[in-house]
């Protein structure tokens, strides 16, 4: 039997990637900062880290914040009656930290920027939003197919540094440990969205 055939996607889970073109021209600058301000607040708090440092939120005049916001603004793909809100932390991840798997709750986008990155800092895990209820749909493709179009129970990014996720905040997640002898350093941050009068 001759058929044609093509597979069309539909409601996809956008996960938008950005790479820093001159990061190394400001990677050292922001890395003292992060640093700077965990000699401030050596405690941090507790959330989904476990064994590493995170920061308290921040909302205004912070130079790293400053250029998530930029980036975000910059997006082509973004309808420009809507605006919005931001908040960021940071997170240093010693030899053996993670983030236990979670969401983030009141925020419409959520994501992370890599400052520092050894190999094998643990990768950020994204956890299928129909693993349960399109289980055995899944269980049918072949793994080529699973591959190419992303229809897969989870998938992992690797920590590069310069590089930005933006992914909706309602999308599980998780990182694993950091089997490195350096730090990983990150910045985290969530966007709410509001539509402007």
């Amino acid at each position: 039997m001759e058929l044609k055939y093509k597979a069309h996607l539909l409601f996809p889970t956008c996960i938008h990637i950005f790479e820093y073109k001159n990061f190394e021209s400001i990677k050292d600058e922001l890395i003292q900062h992060v640093y700077e301000e965990k000699n401030r607040d050596p405690k941090g708090r507790k959330v989904s880290n476990r064994g590493g440092w995170q920061s308290q939120d921040f909302v205004k005049d912070d130079k790293i914040l400053s250029l998530i916001g930029k980036i975000f603004c910059e997006l082509p793909i973004l309808n420009k009656e809507i605006s919005f809100s931001l908040d960021c932390w940071f997170n240093v991840n010693k030899k053996g930290s993670y983030n236990t798997k979670h969401v983030h709750a009141n925020s419409d986008f959520s994501g992370v920027l890599w400052l520092k990155a050894p190999i094998n800092s643990g990768d950020i895990v994204f956890d299928s939003p129909h693993h349960f209820s399109s289980y055995m749909e899944r269980l049918s493709y072949t793994e080529k197919f699973k591959n190419d179009t992303g229809c897969t129970d989870r998938y992992s990014f690797n920590p590069i540094e310069g590089k930005m996720l933006l992914f909706p905040s309602s999308l599980e997640h998780e990182v694993q440990p950091n089997e490195s002898d350096e730090d990983r350093i990150s910045v985290s941050f969530n966007i709410k969205l509001l539509a402007k009068s």
